[in-house]
């Protein structure tokens, strides 16, 4: 695999004013220990960068963000923010606006970009399907080229995503237990039990609106059991937020400190509850759920096992 990175030093160095205003609404500090794995001889600096690598004998691209508070010398977490069908990464990161919370927060952002705007979860969806686009071995080099530059925190590696990245962040947390510690799925559902048996509980996360257009909230709760399933959840849970048009369950008591939430978006549509901008006719977007900052709690309260 050859990487080249096109670097923009300070491109999205965010200014004082908006990283004050990103530190407030997430609560201005770190849910978890920034202490992770030391590293030596890490020359990457903070900022955005557009990186174009080899993957599967395919030009393969990705964007990365690194937050101003980056250190070299400390591992650091890295989500993944998949876009949906049709779409790309320039476009999810403004609809997701996980820079935002990965400057606030500390952690490292990859926005790729999917295989004719696709991703293949093999259940779907359009070209990268097709073709059996190896799509999972794209998200292993993407890591090994951040690896080159950066200080990544492997028991930190997060996948989340949007409508065709949703399922595709649940694809990773079926087929890549050994790689992603949490996954997180917006507008989306899991495959189904016979296309995911991981070989450990895994954590994860959905969030799901009422009036979605394209993937009818009638999928969300048949995956939340599923995974109940998988991790061993007991049938006690909590709600962990509610507000306005948004209400979120989550069961935490499930084998080995795992956990499976689930939000609900009364009349929400094919959108990313308090992201940008979503064409109408994908419905309502709601303004009351901040889903990436919610997505971050839950990622940050979860590591890869130790081996």
């Amino acid at each position: 695999m050859a990487a080249r990175t096109s670097f923009r030093p300070g491109a999205l160095l965010l200014a004082a004013s908006l990283a004050a205003s990103a530190l407030g609404s997430c609560g201005g500090d770190h849910s978890f220990d920034l202490g992770g794995p030391a590293c030596v001889g890490k020359t990457g600096g903070s900022g955005e960068a557009v990186v174009d690598i080899t993957s599967g004998g395919r030009p393969r691209r990705f964007r990365l963000f690194v937050p101003s508070s980056y250190d070299p010398s400390r591992g650091t977490p890295l989500v993944f923010d998949f876009h949906g069908a049709l779409s790309d990464g320039a476009e999810q990161e403004g609809r997701s606006k996980f820079r935002d919370v990965g400057e606030a927060n500390g952690f490292l952002v990859a926005t790729p970009d999917g295989y004719e705007q696709t991703w293949n979860a093999e259940v779907c969806c359009g070209k990268s399907m097709a073709d059996g686009i190896d799509d999972l071995g794209f998200v292993r080099d993407i890591v090994s080229a951040v690896e080159d530059d950066y200080c990544v925190d492997r028991s930190r590696i997060y996948a989340a995503g949007y409508s065709n990245g949703g399922i595709f962040s649940m694809f990773l947390a079926c087929r890549a237990d050994d790689l992603i510690a949490a996954a997180a799925s917006v507008e989306a559902a899991s495959l189904d039990a016979s296309r995911c048996q991981p070989s450990r509980p895994v954590p994860v996360f959905f969030l799901n609106g009422t009036g979605d257009p394209v993937v009818p909230y009638a999928v969300a709760p048949g995956s939340v059991a599923l995974w109940r399933q998988i991790d061993g959840c007991s049938d006690a849970s909590e709600i962990t937020f509610d507000q306005g048009d948004s209400r979120c369950e989550q069961w935490s008591e499930c084998d080995a400190g795992t956990a499976v939430g689930f939000c609900t978006i009364e009349g929400g549509g094919h959108t990313w509850p308090g992201g940008g901008d979503f064409p109408p006719y994908l419905g309502k977007k709601s303004e009351d759920l901040p889903a990436s900052e919610e997505i971050w709690k839950f990622f940050s309260a979860h590591a890869l096992p130790e081996p």
